[in-house]
């Protein structure tokens, strides 16, 4: 008989005819499997918390659209090259969150919504985190230029605005309105274009190009919010953001009149360029009222901090909601 280790309550060892099992080796064995699963199982969750989950899955959002946006039936037989277009955008989103934290670390331990982080709380050391953000670039970077040059060049485009925007020497973030053309850029007409070129023909580039902007011109109102969210921070890390230069109250008024003008520019495609279909322009336009009330209540609060988070969330709601509204309306174009 083969020893084994027993789980039964036993004596220290026992002997069989083939040898003598010791049950106190045998459950010290169990412990040290158990405490290595354990930690690497702690670890991989520690690298997921630093990819900021939530906040890339919601960047592979406006990518869908500009798939969805740039064809003229559902190519089912295209499926698979979707599916590498989204792994390889998530791992350069991923790359873009994690250096963003390695780059911000020295003023971001100041935030204290942000000390959770896996970074901020030491439970990651920076050259882990640095690390594993190259890994996920190269990786992300090399499914992206298998499936067509134009993807890799805009994902390129992405990392470098993005290493612009944290990096110490030139940090872009810092810098008030251009926080937020940077935020257009990289979270809304680059992100929207990865998606447009995977099967877009070159005559199909101009339209691409103007309903990027209107994906864009959501990105730049969005920044000014979340910079109101982080004011307090931003004036004691001398960082003289969008927010810091117009006040609070000047750039919550600024950032609604953007997210206006994004509605008024999508009616604008459809209505006077046929760029898009009526009904995104009315999925927009539906949105919009509702926008206006979140907007009133967060002004007569004062535009306070928690005021501001509460309404950044409610609309990040309303506009997921309007997506899957517009996604669905193109799909069934499609089907």
């Amino acid at each position: 008989m083969a020893n084994s280790c027993s789980k039964e309550p036993a004596p220290e060892s026992v002997s069989f005819d083939s040898g003598v099992v010791d049950l106190n080796a045998c459950a010290a064995a169990d412990a040290a499997g158990v405490d290595v699963w354990s930690r690497i199982s702690r670890q991989l969750r520690l690298y997921y918390l630093a990819l900021r989950p939530k906040e890339s899955i919601m960047m592979l959002g406006v990518p869908l659209l500009g798939v969805l946006f740039s064809l003229d039936a559902f190519p089912l037989a295209k499926l698979v090259e979707v599916f590498w277009l989204f792994f390889g955008a998530a791992l350069v989103a991923g790359h873009v969150y994690t250096l963003n934290d390695l780059m911000g670390l020295s003023y971001d331990i100041y935030d204290a919504s942000k000390r959770e982080r896996p970074l901020m709380a030491g439970s990651l050391r920076a050259s882990e985190v640095f690390g594993f953000s190259m890994g996920l670039l190269l990786l992300g970077l090399a499914i992206l230029l298998s499936l067509s040059l134009p993807v890799f060049v805009i994902a390129v485009l992405i990392t470098l605005v993005w290493v612009a925007y944290a990096a110490p020497g030139i940090k872009l973030k810092a810098v008030p309105v251009v926080t937020s053309l940077v935020n257009a850029v990289g979270a809304g007409c680059l992100p929207f274009l990865l998606g447009y070129v995977l099967f877009a023909g070159n005559e199909q580039l101009g339209r691409g190009l103007l309903l990027s902007i209107y994906f864009g011109i959501i990105a730049g109102a969005g920044q000014m919010n979340r910079e109101i969210v982080d004011l307090d921070v931003d004036v004691k890390t001398s960082f003289r953001t969008t927010a810091v230069w117009l006040g609070r109250r000047w750039t919550f008024v600024t950032s609604f009149a953007l997210f206006m003008l994004s509605t008024a520019f999508l009616v604008a495609l459809a209505v006077g360029l046929h760029t898009v279909p009526m009904v995104q322009a009315l999925i927009a336009l539906a949105g919009a009222p509702v926008h206006a009330h979140m907007f009133w209540v967060c002004l007569r609060s004062g535009v306070t901090r928690e005021a501001t988070v509460s309404y950044v969330r409610d609309y990040r709601l309303l506009y997921l909601v309007m997506g899957l509204a517009m996604v669905g309306d193109l799909l069934a174009r499609l089907m």
